[in-house]
């Protein structure tokens, strides 16, 4: 059977539906036992059932498996439970866990799945969910495709997976499904509901169908219509979401490092700068070699010098032999030029425009001041090289997928970019900041675009590698304010009158200007006041201005740069007979009349018609040629002169230096700070660093290739010509100083200040470490923190009242807190980005090992060292239904899609949209080479149809009805598409030659790939839009239900199960 490469030619299995609930449920994709990953045992499963079951690593018996690891409300998570669920997961992913926000980020998502079990159970659904398990499960066994392994579950087996924690996961990623769906089916519907809906309308809608096929359909239709009634249902239903965090009594201790307490008992000797610098001196301090050179530097790249260069006239002759055909003149004008200039901007300051004017034009004309529909996103990107295999490729997908597994487990999206993106922006984190459409690849962006604010994608590839994506929200495209863009309008208001003014004076100096000789027409003047300026253009051949005058006249006004007329001039003046007189042209620089004062017609092209077109078109490549030529000829000089005074070569290469060399450093003779090979300068005052940079340091470093000439000579020599992007440069060695790391001295004082922060955090742990047994000795707390806390709150005992039991916090205790136990800032909270204050990460972690009355280890964050006692936890109250209303239906009911959003969806995934090109060929697919070879000479004889051909040499699942098939591009294997995309209509192809075969492919028709209209994908759209709402209002559920209740966590149990873990070795 013929098998397609891409999507493939694959039939609908209930396998299919299974494994999506497999890959989803419960942890991380990916992270279940299957091939050979763990060794496996053949023996009977604990629990009596047959088949290979995985090793356990980790073994909790008796008590210690009934000890409980983290209690949240009424629930207990115990050590057992928690091996049961490691024991499921593959080994080498087992050891994220080990590290305590690994273990935090599982023990947060088991207490969550716990809480959505217990709704499941609260709603029935565990019934529903275990119902259709048992139906896919069952028709999943049925399969022939199953029958070698003696069904479904000795498949499920020989993958080497326990078949009761495959079945329960089943059961859960159903259940999983039923409770997405029912938290956002928005208006609660029961099922007595769903049954009299049906019978009422079975024998119209629903003829010969069973409910059970229409339940969800019909639950949608009910809720379509919500009522204040069927919010106040959902409020009542899921009133534990309208909670805030439980409310904390604690007190807090803070011990700055940077507090001048602690600075003033730090001192860092010269013995430990000395030590901590031979310790370090072949790594962070390395460096083996040292020069000090003098430099001679001649730039080819000044665009000013260089346009002040006299190309020779052999250059020029050269050029215009060899490009005579293409510098061809069609026509020669003499033109003459009077121009009105735009006013300047403190001619338009002193035009008054009102406040009316401007709020007028702006309701008038709102649609030219539209923000874009612009994205923000940060990305972890895994370079790949664009010459990679596709081995290569999937490799790199594989360590890309893992990554944003550690993600959703709980790592921090910015650190894991830090460390693993391959792009600049890793340093902010992947932060990318605001984009519109077109500014990132296809790929990039048709993604960015469409994720919701805080979710992740899966791994997308474009022509840089492999990106994890983040949205951070998307701004749709609306009007600006009208304070954004008053001045603006002010400004444009102001131009048009100004416009009004000077075009009605161009066009009096218009109706004065004909039947005029040159002289005449210049010599005219606008009405009143106004500016005219008077340019003799001179010859302009093919509207390329040919006398340097004319160009230097026109130049910025109405010629570009080169001495080109602007395209509307040019316009203006083809075929104007001698004499005649341009319209007014309204020109960026004003208003424009031009007399065409003589006109011939296809003229001898000569090198001086065209000279400079011909000097802009080599100079850059003279200029080239020309100053390696002044280096060669510096290089050559010297030479001769240290020859003929060998001891006086350092002088001599300074004279030269101050002489000739176009560097910063020339006024010194070339002479360079001293630079460390492999190292960035050292010791350099800034005035010294912004003489290397652009001249030997690319960046912070030494040029490349400099590098590897200058510390390869000896002191004394220097060098020939070297090239650069800089220059040409030729370095003289001064001095080579062989060493043994960095000079100390270059280093000490960066040394010191290293030391003296890590003292200083040295003491302040210690300090605070001996705070703590004081307090756990029985000393009082609130007596210590005011002698000892430098944080704002020691004058009230460290006492700290109403903190909320999450990371978020609002109101006037902000103020207390801010630089001590959090800071504002911009964090992913509750489906989306929010700028708010937030707790120290550090400090929400510790918290969760505290119970009322206990006292926490000492806590490091970055503003220094913290002890807290939490006193009291209050439970908060339910917020009142009217203040959640508004909420409640705009986020878990709204699911309506406009017009306006399809259409923006449409545009932003268009291309997307776009058919694929597609031919319809019949094919020979022959496992044996001499019968293609045969087949492929009989069908190039034509005497035998090639479907006949076909149903006798082919081994494909269709031969026998002649191998027609359609293929889109992109489906088959390079190669293959290669050879028959490119046939023309009839024609057979050569052998192709792939992994499946010998192929001989005839093409019937193509059918080009053509975009679909905006109708057409409506309800695609529509779908898709929907459905990226629910998943944002479930995302915003499981995010409230994971905060809702505090979970208290049992340091000794935490730090058992990490010992257990036994990563892959």
């Amino acid at each position: 059977m013929l098998r397609l490469r891409g999507k493939g030619i694959i039939k609908w299995t209930i396998w299919a539906v299974v494994s999506a609930f497999v890959l989803s449920i419960f942890l991380f994709a990916g992270m279940f036992f299957s091939g050979s990953d763990a060794p496996v045992n053949n023996r009977k499963a604990a629990d009596g059932s047959d088949g290979p079951v995985r090793e356990k690593t980790l073994v909790f018996k008796g008590d210690e498996a009934k000890t409980v690891l983290a209690k949240v409300g009424d629930r207990e998570l115990t050590l057992g439970e928690v091996e049961g669920i490691l024991n499921t997961i593959d080994p080498k992913y087992r050891k994220q866990f080990t590290s305590e926000r690994g273990m935090e980020s599982l023990i947060d998502q088991l207490v969550t799945e716990e809480i959505k079990q217990g709704l499941v159970k609260k709603l029935g659904l565990d019934f529903e969910a275990a119902r259709d398990a048992e139906v896919q499960i069952k028709a999943a066994d049925e399969s022939p495709q199953y029958k070698k392994f003696g069904g479904y579950r000795g498949y499920i087996e020989a993958q080497g997976m326990n078949w009761d924690i495959f079945h329960d996961r089943v059961k859960q990623g159903i259940a999983d499904s039923k409770l997405r769906q029912r938290i956002t089916s928005g208006k609660v519907v029961t099922d007595e509901q769903i049954e009299k809906y049906f019978a009422d309308n079975r024998d119209v809608l629903y003829r010969e169908k069973e409910i059970e096929n229409v339940r969800e359909e019909i639950r949608d239709i009910l809720a379509s219509e919500v009522t204040d009634a069927d919010l106040k249902a959902f409020y009542e239903q899921y009133d534990f979401l309208f909670k805030s965090a439980p409310l904390m009594t604690m007190r807090h201790i803070l011990v700055k490092t940077d507090s001048e307490k602690i600075k003033a008992g730090v001192a860092v000797t010269d013995e430990e700068i000395k030590s901590f610098y031979d310790a370090n001196k072949t790594g962070e301090y390395g460096s083996d070699k040292a020069v000090v050179a003098r430099q001679i530097l001649v730039k080819y790249n000044d665009q000013v010098r260089n346009s002040q260069l006299m190309i020779p006239e052999k250059e020029l002759q050269n050029y215009f032999d060899a490009h005579t055909e293409e510098l061809k003149v069609s026509r020669l004008d003499e033109l003459a030029c009077l121009m009105i200039p735009a006013a300047t901007a403190e001619e338009l300051q002193a035009i008054q425009v009102s406040a009316a004017e401007i709020g007028k034009y702006y309701e008038e004309n709102k649609a030219l001041y539209v923000q874009e529909e612009s994205a923000r996103a940060s990305h972890i990107l895994l370079k790949v090289d664009a010459a990679a295999t596709d081995e290569e490729w999937e490799n790199s997908k594989k360590t890309i997928e893992g990554i944003l597994a550690e993600i959703k487990g709980g790592k921090s999206f910015e650190e894991m970019a830090k460390a693993h993106s391959g792009c600049p922006s890793s340093a902010k984190g992947g932060d990318l900041g605001s984009f519109v459409r077109g500014q990132m690849v296809k790929p990039f962006e048709d993604v960015a675009f469409n994720l919701a604010n805080g979710e992740l994608s899966a791994p997308v590839r474009t022509v840089f590698g492999w990106h994890i994506i983040r949205g951070n929200g998307v701004t749709p495209k609306g009007p600006k304010p009208l304070a954004e863009v008053s001045d603006m309008i002010s400004l444009t208001l102001k131009e048009r009158r100004s416009k009004e003014i000077l075009s009605a004076a161009a066009k009096t100096l218009r109706g004065m200007a004909d039947n005029r000789d040159k002289a005449s027409f210049l010599a005219l003047r606008a009405p009143g006041n106004i500016k005219v300026i008077s340019m003799d253009l001179g010859n302009v051949a093919d509207n390329y201005i040919v006398d340097s005058a004319g160009i230097s006249l026109a130049v910025g006004k109405v010629a570009n740069d080169k001495g080109n007329l602007e395209t509307v001039v040019a316009e203006a003046i083809d075929g104007l007979a001698a004499g005649k007189v341009t319209d007014v042209i309204e020109l960026e620089g004003g208003y424009a009349i031009f007399m065409v004062v003589s006109r011939q017609d296809t003229p001898e092209t000569t090198l001086n018609l065209v000279r400079t077109r011909v000097a802009d078109a080599c100079r850059s490549s003279y200029a080239k040629t020309h100053y390696r030529e002044v280096a060669e000829k510096i290089l050559s000089d010297l030479k001769k002169k240290v020859a003929a005074s060998p001891d006086g070569v350092e002088d001599a290469f300074a004279e030269f230096a101050r002489n000739g060399s176009d560097g910063k450093t020339a006024p010194q003779g070339g002479l360079l700070p001293r630079v460390f090979k492999g190292r960035q300068p050292k010791g350099v005052s800034v005035d010294d660093l912004n003489r290397l940079k652009g001249e030997i340091l690319a960046g912070d470093n030494i040029q490349p290739t400099l590098e590897s000439v200058i510390f390869n000579l000896s002191a004394g020599q220097f060098t020939d010509v070297v090239e650069t992007p800089f220059g040409f440069h030729i370095i003289y060695i001064k001095e080579v100083q062989e060493l043994d790391g960095l000079p100390f001295e270059l280093v000490k004082d960066e040394i010191k200040e290293k030391l003296t922060g890590q003292k200083a955090d040295e003491a302040a742990k210690s300090k605070t470490e001996k705070i703590r047994e004081e307090i756990a000795a029985g000393a009082e707390f609130a007596t210590v923190a005011r002698a000892n806390s430098d944080a704002k709150s020691a004058v009230d005992g460290g006492l700290l009242e109403n903190i909320p039991a999450d990371d978020a916090i609002e109101g006037d205790i902000t103020e207390k807190l801010k630089g001590e136990l959090g800071d504002s800032s911009y964090r992913y909270q509750n489906g989306g980005f929010a700028f708010g204050f937030f707790m120290e990460p550090e400090i929400v972690r510790e918290i969760k090992f505290l119970r009322e009355g206990d006292l926490s280890q000492v806590i490091k964050t970055r503003f220094g060292y913290h002890i807290i006692r939490l006193e009291t936890v209050k439970d908060s109250k339910v917020s009142d239904f009217d203040k959640v209303k508004d909420e409640i239906k705009s986020t878990w009911f709204n699911f309506n899609v406009s017009d306006d959003e399809l259409k923006k969806a449409f545009e932003a995934r268009k291309e997307s949209f776009k058919e694929k090109d597609k031919v319809v060929v019949r094919q020979i697919l022959s496992l044996n080479k001499g019968k293609a070879n045969e087949a492929l000479a009989k069908a190039r004889e034509g005497v035998e149809p090639f479907e006949e051909l076909v149903k006798t040499y082919s081994v494909s699942s269709n031969a026998a009805e002649g191998g027609l098939m359609t293929v889109e591009r992109g489906e088959m294997y390079p190669q293959w598409e290669d050879a028959v995309f490119n046939l023309k209509e009839g024609q057979i192809s050569d052998l192709i030659e792939t992994s499946m075969g010998h192929h001989i492919v005839k093409l019937e028709s193509r059918k080009e790939a053509v975009t679909p209209t905006f109708e057409s994908k409506r309800e695609d759209l529509r779908t898709a839009e929907v459905e990226r709402k629910k998943r944002a209002a479930y995302t915003k559920f499981i995010e409230k239900i994971s905060g809702m209740t505090r979970a208290v966590l049992d340091r000794d149990a935490f730090v058992r199960v990490q010992q257990l873990i036994e990563p892959e070795a």
